[in-house]
């Protein structure tokens, strides 16, 4: 329970300081910290369904947070800054940033039939049976998630056009979207077909129910 305690910590934290952060690269550092949290609480709940949405959760987030590191320098590299008030409007003749940065969002939203919702709803199904506060924390937390998410996605994509926002910082080129295509590419497969990941960590889920039998 002390782990699940710090756990669930590290999650509220890590959401809070996310919902208050003000540019790209801030806000995927401090969701990772949070998703951290969600991705412990889920293995420490010992059982199949925690452990193999911590699992899942673990593979999304580590390319959604991947996708948004490269947008975010990729963004530096051409406004100086990934900070909101300097971006806006960039939705405007940029469709692939458009896509990639919005579908990528949309993943880690966990709308039903995302990867990310897989994953989330497999670990709060998981924590529920040890303690419902666990998984009113978690949910709670994933409510944040969505806010955070869509301030970043209406920031960059949406809001009025900022001083970085300007016609020199054009739409991706060949060879960030080389980098960018096979990232998002994983998400919406994974999205399409989760197993993909979670029947390779049926060893792990045995070793689990054996622990849960010793246990006394």
């Amino acid at each position: 329970s002390t782990i699940l305690a710090l756990a669930a910590i590290g999650l509220v934290y890590g959401s809070l300081l996310a919902f208050r952060a003000r540019d790209v690269r801030t806000v995927t550092a401090y969701s990772s910290m949070a998703q951290m949290g969600l991705i412990v609480m889920g293995l420490f709940s010992l059982n199949e369904l925690g452990v193999n949405g911590a699992i899942l959760q673990s593979v999304a987030h580590g390319l959604i947070s991947a996708t948004l590191f490269l947008l975010a320098g990729m963004l530096e590299q051409r406004g100086g800054t990934s900070t909101f008030a300097d971006l806006g409007g960039l939705a405007r003749g940029r469709p692939a940033l458009a896509t990639i940065l919005l579908t990528t969002g949309v993943i880690a939203l966990a709308v039903p039939g995302s990867v990310a919702f897989a994953g989330e709803f497999l670990i709060l199904a998981g924590i529920y049976p040890i303690g419902w506060g666990w998984a009113v924390v978690g949910a709670a937390s994933i409510v944040l998630a969505a806010m955070y998410m869509l301030r970043l996605i209406s920031a960059v994509l949406h809001w009025r056009r900022g001083p970085a926002a300007t016609e020199a910082s054009r739409d991706l080129r060949p060879a960030e979207l080389a980098l960018l295509v096979p990232l998002v590419g994983l998400l919406l497969f994974l999205s399409a077909w989760p197993a993909a990941v979670s029947e390779r960590s049926f060893p792990l889920r045995v070793q689990t129910d054996e622990a849960e039998a010793q246990a006394p």
